[in-house]
């Protein structure tokens, strides 16, 4: 039916839909965006859609825009781009237009036609303004970074527009000064006198990048001090899936490395990495090689809290930020100031999503089950403390008893008397996904369904039906997104697909979304400002992949909540 809708025409010619009166638009684009927000994303288009069709009101511009990105939230890219391309025509000046060639760039990449997404990203580059444009420009630099330049000089030779044309010459440009080949780029850069007037102010930078990256290949020339960032992640020697895991996330700091330094010429960032799990000596003695020898500015790593254990004290009373990526264990920041633990304990989770459960889904009357193990019990403490701290009561706190930890039938008749609004389950440490399938299983025997499970990470992607899961709405909090689907994770696959032939795991995004972190605190530090204080000032930072706040202290909470919904993961706003 979708693919239909758009057949059908989208311009303001088309016959108006019959909807309320034009007063209510307002009401109406509320329960729209809603929906939208909510997942409902098919139900959201109908609305959007309707309201775009109808006579001339205040939010017709804007809902034609987010009936387009309903369509590409299901999935629809192709009726999307088609959405969005009727949609600049009919209105090529409305204030959205930016926007809608932003979504436009996104769904031609899912299309594999990059070259037409870069097309899109600077048709709104053009007409965007403020942090919008230079956001656009960013992506441009960035999706044509997983070009070869010849394929971008290809493209240039083809192109009609004379300002996408010199663009991509200048994104050539770009290449060329990444590989330190300052003649070829000089020479580009003169053979593209003169240019439209909207380039003369990136023309001017790129000249200046050429300067200042001279200087960086021959350093006796000038004296450029770059941020050294310490990686201490394990080698060969911690074991081939220890491997692995730095292998990727040091994949993705290279990136964000690199998209730095294209930006910031006069503070370029440097990694300088060390084994975590060394053959000889102690982890302390490697870490003391970072601190002394190198003399880094901070550290990325290690990766797991045994590890981290060992080094966190050295970090502190050297005064030196120690980012921890994945190490998730209770207490490794207490009383610590230096030390930044990106990956919340357990105790987060379980407080993030009661005070969600209460704060944002209205729910109030809660019963909570734990396997009897001193972890899960004490969780479960966490949670029911934290929502009754917010308003909610707990109905029921049950261990699960027996050999087999089995929900019994007794129990299930406890939970159906007192009727809880949702049942929040308690699971940490091993075998939590048969757990999970066990205790599924037995209230699908026993007619049971609760009208919510709330949970924690553990509950993330399992290898259950995500439809079944949904019948049951599980709902959880997560350190990451589900798979990305937006516009920053596209750029970013693109240009790891071309640097290293393969698509990106998880830890490549941890490694890209942290460098992106630091970076953008680095170019915000002010003149003699601590960088712990500039760490803590940059936020809520919001990557492709994490969500990264310590404005108020080195623990980061900045958990997402997310939802089964039919066949898919939906993050809940």
């Amino acid at each position: 039916m979708l693919l239909l809708l758009c057949a059908f025409g989208l311009g303001a010619g088309s016959a108006p839909a019959q909807i309320a009166p034009p007063e209510e638009s307002e009401a109406l684009f509320a329960q729209a965006l809603e929906q939208f927000r909510s997942g409902r994303y098919e139900e959201a288009f109908t609305r959007f859609e309707s309201l775009y069709r109808a006579p001339a009101h205040a939010r017709k511009t804007a809902a034609g825009l987010m009936a387009g990105r309903a369509l590409l939230a299901l999935g629809q890219f192709r009726s999307g781009a088609a959405w969005l391309e009727a949609f600049l025509e009919a209105y090529p000046q409305s204030r959205y237009a930016p926007e809608a060639c932003w979504s436009l760039a996104y769904a031609y990449w899912a299309l594999h036609r990059e070259d037409r997404a870069l097309e899109a990203l600077l048709r709104g580059w053009r007409r965007a303004e403020g942090q919008l444009r230079q956001q656009l420009e960013e992506r441009f630099w960035a999706l044509s970074a997983a070009f070869q330049p010849e394929g971008l000089d290809s493209l240039a030779a083809h192109a009609e527009d004379p300002v996408f044309r010199a663009m991509l010459q200048l994104a050539i440009v770009r290449h060329e000064i990444g590989r330190w080949r300052f003649e070829e780029a000089s020479d580009r850069l003169a053979r593209l006198r003169p240019l439209p007037a909207e380039l003369r102010a990136l023309h001017t930078e790129l000249e200046a990048a050429v300067r200042a990256r001279r200087v960086l290949a021959f350093p006796d020339t000038a004296s450029v001090t770059p941020y050294r960032i310490g990686v201490f992640l394990p080698a060969a020697n911690g074991g081939e899936s220890d491997w692995q895991y730095s292998w990727e996330l040091l994949r993705g700091l290279e990136l964000a490395v690199e998209e730095h330094n294209q930006r910031r010429w006069d503070r370029p960032l440097r990694l300088i990495f060390r084994n975590s799990a060394p053959s000889e000596g102690s982890i302390q003695d490697a870490f003391r090689e970072l601190l002394e020898i190198e003399s880094v500015d901070l550290v990325v790593g290690p990766l797991y809290s045994r590890e981290a254990a060992e080094i966190v004290d050295m970090a502190e009373d050297a005064r030196l930020p120690l980012i921890l990526p994945l190490a998730n264990e209770e207490q490794l920041v207490d009383e610590r100031q230096w030390v930044f633990q990106i990956n919340p304990p357990a105790s987060v989770h379980a407080r993030t999503m009661a005070r969600f459960a209460v704060e944002k889904l209205g729910i109030k009357r809660v019963a909570v089950l734990f396997r009897p193990s001193e972890r899960e019990a004490w969780l479960a403490e966490v949670f029911a403390t934290e929502l009754e701290a917010a308003g909610g009561s707990v109905l029921l706190r049950e261990a699960l008893s027996g050999s087999r930890q089995r929900v019994s039938a007794e129990l299930v008749e406890r939970l159906r008397a007192l009727s809880p609004e949702a049942l929040y389950i308690s699971l940490a440490g091993e075998d939590t996904e048969n757990a999970i399938e066990n205790m599924l299983g037995r209230f699908e025997e026993l007619a049971y369904w609760p009208p919510r499970i709330l949970g924690g990470a553990v509950w993330h992607e399992l290898r259950s039906s995500w439809s079944r899961l949904a019948r049951f709405r599980v709902t959880y909090t997560a350190e990451g997104r589900p798979e990305p689907r937006m516009p920053d994770y596209g750029v970013f696959r693109s240009a790891y697909r071309a640097r290293f032939r393969e698509d990106p795991g998880l830890l490549a995004l941890v490694g890209y979304d942290v460098g992106r972190w630091l970076s953008s605190a680095l170019q915000s530090r002010m003149p003699g400002e601590p960088l712990r204080d500039a760490l803590r000032r940059t936020g809520p930072f919001e990557g492709v992949r994490l969500r990264i706040d310590f404005r108020y202290g080195n623990v980061n909470p900045a958990l997402r909540v997310l939802q089964y919904q039919g066949g898919r993961i939906v993050e809940l706003p």
